[in-house]
């Protein structure tokens, strides 16, 4: 099992948010968590990627606990990403998309030269179905769903095991949803990488996913 949270729960003033929410992704698994806006789907994810402290409950990936006496011990090497809402938000709108994906790999010292961060930064772009003639623009000259991609792209520069794509499709027209959709379909299949779905989408999570949660009143059963 490679995530697995245990009775989570989390209040804000006084209005229980999450109840006893209990979850497990495996390795390579599509997952999602279902539920209507101002649920706490989000909520959720969050407390996973550490962003949120949970009142009480676990979270463990891997075996080792995520949360211990209130304080994030994040996975090693990245391993989990978030893929929020809006893609435009989360990239600098200075910086080309090149650019964007070289910064994580120079940082990190993945790559241990600039052409050797570009080369792998345009190998992640192509592989996001981004051409040759995109690589120099920057976000703000990109439609909704090529931003997204590009978002993917710089998330994988951290080679993760686990995707959080939480509401990632949800601002995005139909033909750039399931492009999107296909993108994680073949992360999925291809390189194992987990992918936990956020969404109030039903007819999309039923589509795609191999298990469904359903969040509601604050409890998370899967259906």
């Amino acid at each position: 099992m490679m995530l697995k949270a245990d009775k989570v729960t989390k209040a804000y003033g006084g209005k229980r948010i999450l109840q006893d929410a209990s979850f497990h992704i495996g390795k390579g698994e599509f997952v999602s968590i279902m539920g209507t806006s101002g649920e706490g789907k989000s909520t959720f994810a969050r407390i996973i990627c550490g962003t949120v402290r949970p009142d009480t409950g676990s979270i463990s990936f891997e075996g080792t606990p995520l949360w211990h006496t209130g304080t994030y011990h994040p996975a090693s090497n990245y391993a989990i990403q978030l893929i929020p809402q809006q893609p435009f938000a989360s990239l600098d709108p200075r910086q080309t998309i090149t650019a964007a994906l070289m910064e994580p790999l120079l940082f990190h010292k993945i790559s241990r030269s600039r052409s050797e961060a570009q080369a792998r930064a345009h190998e992640l772009l192509s592989q996001m179905h981004l051409g040759p003639e995109l690589f120099s623009r920057r976000p703000g000259e990109l439609s909704g769903g090529q931003a997204q991609r590009a978002l993917i792209a710089r998330s994988l520069t951290l080679t993760p095991k686990l995707l959080i794509a939480d509401e990632a499709t949800s601002m995005l027209d139909v033909s750039s949803q399931t492009d999107i959709i296909n993108i994680f379909r073949t992360l999925v299949e291809k390189e194992h990488i987990s992918v936990l779905l956020i969404s109030h989408d039903q007819p999309l999570v039923e589509s795609v996913s191999q298990r469904i949660y359903q969040l509601s009143h604050g409890k998370l059963m899967e259906i």
